[in-house]
């Protein structure tokens, strides 16, 4: 299912501008093709709780896919996320990079990294304790 892209500029995660989506997918409906690409993440619980590093690997999939999207290798794209720490899906974190319920995101910074979204993107986690979910589109 993964599928390699060639990115006009590099991007955070991919910097040498060859990306890997980890899911594409391409169907027809009718006459029309569509073609899917999915990032997929999965956020251990560690004793760091929820490091700036995965948040920011979060934001970098979600820059991947804008850049898929523009280059017009995909029509649709999504970021799907798994965890089974809490303090991701919070909104009252005390983190540089806020990815909590109902935030909205453009970007983020660490002192090393810097992420540059083009859209603006609401995230909305689902919860079953103590698994939590969340899905984006690009």
């Amino acid at each position: 299912f993964e599928k390699k892209f060639r990115l006009g500029a590099g991007t955070t995660k991919t910097p040498n501008s060859t990306a890997r989506c980890d899911i594409y997918i391409e169907f027809k409906q009718g006459e029309e093709i569509h073609r899917v690409g999915i990032e997929l993440k999965y956020l251990p619980k560690s004793k760091d709780e929820a490091t700036t590093d995965c948040r920011l690997s979060i934001l970098s999939d979600v820059e991947n896919l804008e850049k898929y999207k523009t280059n017009n290798h995909i029509d649709k794209g999504y970021a799907i996320v798994y965890s089974t720490n809490c303090n991701y899906a919070d909104p009252q974190t005390r983190s540089n990079i806020n990815i909590g319920d109902s935030v909205i995101v453009t970007g983020g910074k660490s002192n090393y990294k810097a992420i540059q979204l083009t859209g603006q993107y609401t995230f909305h986690w689902n919860s079953l304790d103590p698994h939590h979910f969340l899905k984006v589109e690009v």
